[in-house]
């Protein structure tokens, strides 16, 4: 659902749940829905992955279907296309490790404003491993100052 990572709660009231559909009319009447189990009173936590597995074409189709959210993440990120273009590109091309951190972090954030935006949902905290750390305080909002990381 969230990122590249899970989502998860944390609630005082195990029985407490209360369950929202989500629909989303972007993806045409046949879209899936996405089904969430929310309580009264949460703590809503993200964990972050890292970049191992950036792959040629990763996140394409949510980048075609929210362009303004790649728009917006290029506003904050001015070499978003010199550093996540391969991912678009020549499939056969074999990234640079470096390539692999940009690309990932590109996705993770695509999914956080897409979850923020869409969903309504906002993390309280989030934990970030291998790079997931970095990743986490920009898609919290924390740090917003990609180029100076590049």
């Amino acid at each position: 659902l969230w990122w590249r990572g899970t989502l998860w709660l944390l609630t005082k009231h195990r029985g407490d749940r209360k369950t929202k559909l989500y629909r989303f009319p972007e993806l045409g009447a046949d879209s899936k829905q996405v089904v969430l189990e929310l309580v009264d009173d949460f703590d809503l936590g993200a964990s972050l992955s890292d970049d191992a597995s950036a792959y040629p074409g990763m996140g394409r189709e949510l980048g075609l279907l929210f362009p303004e959210i790649v728009d917006e993440i290029g506003g904050e990120f001015a070499s978003l296309q010199e550093c996540v273009g391969w991912i678009y590109g020549d499939p056969r091309h074999e990234p640079t490790p470096a390539e692999k951190l940009w690309a990932s972090s590109y996705l993770i954030q695509l999914h956080a404003k897409l979850t923020q935006k869409l969903l309504g949902l906002r993390p309280q905290a989030a934990i970030g491993y291998c790079a997931g750390e970095s990743n986490a305080l920009f898609a919290l909002g924390a740090w917003q100052d990609f180029d100076f990381f590049v």
